[in-house]
């Protein structure tokens, strides 16, 4: 490789890492501007509830509706 086209290929990997960080400093700008606080849940809506059961896994959705109905219950209780 001639000394050219290695000075060449050094500027094309140079415009590159620039333009790479400037998509990081306009994303990191765009962050910034964000707010994330959490959204306020009704935590009494039933509604609410079964939406977030429907995530779970079959397991642990089958626990949560036991639990529910039982209010308080030992692993031996749940288990039955």
């Amino acid at each position: 490789m001639s000394e050219e086209d290695f000075s060449k290929r050094l500027q094309r990997i140079e415009k590159k890492i620039d333009f790479l960080l400037r998509m990081l400093e306009d994303l990191l700008s765009i962050r910034r501007g964000v707010d994330l606080k959490p959204t306020p849940v009704d935590t009494n809506s039933k509604a609410s509830v079964k939406v977030y059961l429907l995530r779970l896994p079959d397991s642990l959705r089958r626990t949560m509706l036991v639990m529910e109905r039982l209010g308080e219950a030992t692993t031996v209780d749940v288990a039955r």
